[in-house]
């Protein structure tokens, strides 16, 4: 532990390291407050800055860090934990205060180099309250800066003594641990531990101590190896590759000697969206729904800012329709935000993580998700790849590391276009919208709201400016269904009229190749039936060369035969 004493923290050489030197009171000015070791100056810096009110903010701790022949390539954070008794004269938000991190980067003369923004420094905004929390800041790796200079600053109208403890610098993978006025290196230990107590499971890793909750009778003894392996991966390979550089499994190196065998039950993740509620109504009544629910009343993000979630939300009340959804609650989506990243686990199909650990307790043969065409074959609505055929193709990757958890990869709606879920989610209780009121009314005015409520009706709100915005990029986010929406609607702006012409009627059927592929043989004729009954025919060979070659319309340049899999 550490209390707010930090000094003039030097880095050590390969051969050296220099110690810290004490910082008297008489040498701490009305702009910077450097404090040490010493207790009596912490007390007499307090001192001086309640002695200087008609300054805004105070520099109250000062650290600078010298990076000498370390230099980061991946990763580069500053960590902490901190915890504030804070008199308060009066501040931002009730029971937190705003503290502001600046960091200097600094050239070997000691000058400031300049950042995109044109500044010499990079302000981050951080939280503190009476409960002990965790903030990580992503820093940016500045080419040429020797020296790193840490100041921590408090608003003018806060007083009283905050504590750290836990103090880290990760540089790569490696991790700097403040002990008084020393920093000791070590390399970052990325293994994971498993228990279980009670319902619980739990996680131990770097990044924390997270859990979910299983079904009663659940065990984790009874996981297969392959099952827990593919879990852990879901959890944290795509994040350790991106951040420190961790080579990830690779999904053709497995020993499928060693793999699960595969079960006879179907499990679905369900979220209750459009999407998912189609796929739900496409599969056998005896499919198994799953859903996966924020364990806690609040987190702390990544810059140590409290948020609440709302108690009661109209996805709960949609959900609560559904008398037979295996509810998982969880901490696991908090992972992420150990290393400075947002909430929600990093990998596309991560939430799979839940199916993989209840495939054996539900003899599960099957993993199915409510993807549709635009995700899985049209790379967000503007071009066509065939993910079939191109071998190492993102679906091909999941169906090869799920089928080594003896999960058959399932997808009834990846031939559907967004167009074709929306209706047939309109016959059950769904929600679409991130932004509905209480009652599960749409805001009407976001982008999914945009593409979906206006290929029901013409009588929408106008939509909000970032949607605009979007709608003003090139290429265009959503193109098809967007598209679609605009001719459905009667709506329009000068950006998009380029495309107004385009056919694109086969949105309203389903691509019939995607069946053979992405549904077992075991679902294929009733997933088949499903969608005559819901009035969802198959594309024609007329109908599939127009998706084909969707790219033509709305990215041209980036048009390929290999990739649409089409002849000249």
């Amino acid at each position: 532990m550490m209390s707010a004493v930090l000094g003039m923290i030097r880095k050590r050489t390969n051969e050296s390291q220099a110690p810290a030197q004490p910082v008297r009171p008489s040498d701490i000015n009305s702009s910077s407050r450097s404090i040490c070791t010493s207790v009596d100056v912490i007390t007499e810096a307090w001192k001086l800055i309640k002695a200087a009110p008609s300054r805004t903010t105070h520099a109250w701790v000062h650290m600078p860090l010298f990076l000498l022949t370390r230099k980061p390539k991946k990763a580069f954070m500053l960590q902490f934990i901190s915890s504030t008794d804070i008199l308060r004269s009066s501040g931002p938000e009730e029971d937190e205060t705003i503290f502001t991190v600046r960091c200097r980067f600094l050239d070997a003369d000691g000058n400031a180099i300049p950042l995109q923004s044109g500044e010499g420094h990079l302000d981050l905004r951080t939280f503190s309250g009476s409960e002990e929390r965790k903030a990580t800041f992503r820093l940016p790796i500045v080419e040429g800066a020797e020296s790193i200079q840490i100041s921590f600053y408090v608003p003018n109208a806060f007083c009283g003594e905050t504590r750290f403890k836990k103090f880290h610098i990760i540089c790569d993978q490696e991790v700097g641990t403040l002990s008084g006025a020393r920093i000791a290196w070590a390399p970052i230990d990325f293994s994971k531990t498993w228990h279980q107590k009670g319902r619980k499971v739990f996680v131990k890793s770097f990044y924390g101590t997270h859990w979910a909750e299983m079904p009663k009778g659940w065990r984790l003894k009874k996981v297969h190896p392959a099952a827990l392996k593919i879990a852990e991966s879901y959890l944290f390979n795509n994040m350790e590759c991106t951040t420190f550089g961790l080579l990830r499994d690779n999904p053709w190196d497995f020993d499928f000697s060693k793999s699960r065998k595969p079960g006879n039950s179907l499990l679905l993740s369900f979220s209750a969206g459009a999407d998912s509620t189609a796929a739900l109504a496409l599969l056998p009544k005896d499919t198994i729904k799953f859903l996966s629910k924020r364990g806690n009343d609040h987190i702390y993000l990544f810059n140590g800012k409290r948020y609440i979630y709302p108690k009661k939300s109209a996805l709960d009340s949609c959900i609560d329709s559904y008398d037979d959804v295996v509810i998982v609650e969880q901490t696991f989506d908090e992972i992420p935000i150990g290393i400075g990243l947002t909430v929600g686990i990093k990998d596309p199909t991560g939430y799979a993580v839940y199916g993989v650990l209840m495939a054996d307790y539900f003899n599960a043969g099957a993993l199915a998700f409510g993807s549709v065409m635009e995700q899985c074959f049209m790379r967000s609505g503007n071009r066509f790849s065939d993910s079939i055929k191109h071998e190492r193709s993102g679906m091909n990757r999941i169906k090869k590391i799920l089928s080594y958890a003896g999960l058959n990869f399932t997808m009834p709606t990846a031939g559907l276009s967004e167009v074709v879920t929306d209706r047939i989610s309109l016959r059950y209780p769904s929600i679409s919208c991130g932004n509905t009121d209480e009652n599960g009314v749409p805001c009407g005015t976001c982008f999914k709201c945009f593409r979906k409520m206006r290929l029901m009706s013409s009588d929408v709100p106008e939509p909000r400016q970032s949607v605009i915005d979007i709608l003003k990029k090139y290429p265009l986010k959503s193109a098809t269904s967007v598209i679609y929406a605009c001719q459905k609607s009667g709506w329009s702006c000068p950006e998009i009229e380029r495309y107004l012409g385009a056919d694109l009627g086969f949105l309203e059927r389903y691509f019939g190749k995607s069946m053979d592929y992405f549904v077992p043989e075991q679902y294929r004729a009733h997933v088949k039936g499903a969608l005559a009954e819901h009035g969802i025919d198959p594309m024609s060979e007329e109908d599939e060369q127009r998706l084909r070659q969707v790219a033509r319309i709305f990215l041209p340049e980036e048009f390929s035969l290999d990739l649409a899999n089409v002849q000249e």
